[in-house]
């Protein structure tokens, strides 16, 4: 297999990524960057040239330590394009381009770091709420996408994705679109954040509004991801909030909240729209973390 015959498969690839597995166009852009890693791979490495027919017990060592070393990819970034490149020889073996994926039946392991997610500390979300950027026409908008994030825990792309229409009259409740187009509602507990729905509601209930954008540019153009990380960045700097905050982190921020409320673990799996409970139970050790460093601040037995 050459780096061209790779290059050449990418449109028939990225097609079947995205019509007959459905996903998004994100992932789409995501798997063929992907493909194009191991094309560049086979430029670099041309010993490695050779996969295209049968099984390698070492191609796909090779290729990890490739991306290790000389691209200095992180683990995590590593194992993501060795799922990619799974997806991609077996699409390969199904059309009959290649007999047998040259990395099917793999030993070689990619150990992730245990790291928790990071939650912004809640003086912190208080000052998210009440700041203002002067430079930015929009902060209301920016303000009501921060509350959302905080409150329901979607992800960013979901939050772009909002239009009119999604959300409840009486603002409790929005429909979200997940990963895989998978529909799920989300219900909003605030009072106040409901207001600020219907507010934002105003005037556009008409039939034709109804798929606007909740979140527009300044041109009126739906909000997309790296806007909104921009404009999060301008009103983190003008709050003083010395934490990098991302939409990520408002994500972990509002399980973490839940999970130290009281919400079942099983409700929050649902909320964030995670398809296995695993995944949420990794903020389950974020707030036992929380609960040992208070315990260890007020140490009950001091004193006796």
């Amino acid at each position: 297999m050459s780096p061209e015959t790779v290059i050449a498969s990418l449109s028939a690839f990225s097609n079947y990524i995205g019509s007959t597995l459905g996903r998004s166009p994100h992932t789409v852009r995501a798997y063929a960057s992907d493909v194009r890693c191991l094309a560049r791979f086979l430029t670099r490495c041309p010993t490695s040239n050779t996969p295209a027919t049968s099984a390698r017990s070492d191609f796909a060592a090779e290729f990890v330590t490739w991306l290790r070393i000389d691209e200095r990819n992180s683990p995590a970034t590593a194992k993501r394009k060795m799922a990619a490149l799974c997806t991609y020889f077996a699409w390969l073996v199904k059309n009959g381009s290649i007999s047998q994926s040259p990395i099917k039946d793999s030993n070689v392991e990619i150990r992730l770091p245990k790291r928790l997610p990071r939650a912004v500390p809640r003086q912190d979300v208080a000052r998210l709420f009440k700041g203002y950027h002067v430079e930015e026409r929009n902060n209301a908008s920016t303000q009501l996408a921060v509350r959302m994030l905080v409150a329901t825990g979607v992800r960013i792309s979901e939050l772009c994705a909002i239009n009119v229409g999604d959300i409840s009259p009486d603002g409790a409740s929005i429909r979200i679109w997940g990963k895989g187009n998978r529909e799920r509602t989300v219900f909003v507990s605030s009072l106040d954040l409901q207001g600020k729905l219907i507010r934002a509601l105003d005037g556009r209930t008409t039939a034709t509004s109804i798929s606007e954008p909740l979140f527009v540019t300044r041109r009126n153009m739906r909000l997309t991801p790296q806007a909104f990380r921009l404009r999060l960045h301008r009103l983190r700097t003008s709050c003083d909030v010395a934490m990098r905050v991302t939409p990520h982190c408002l994500r972990h921020t509002a399980a973490t909240l839940l999970l130290e409320s009281g919400v079942d673990i099983r409700f929050v799996q649902r909320l964030l729209g995670h398809a296995s409970i695993s995944t949420t139970e990794v903020y389950t050790r974020v707030v036992d973390e929380s609960l040992r460093n208070a315990l260890l601040r007020a140490d009950p037995l001091r004193g006796m």
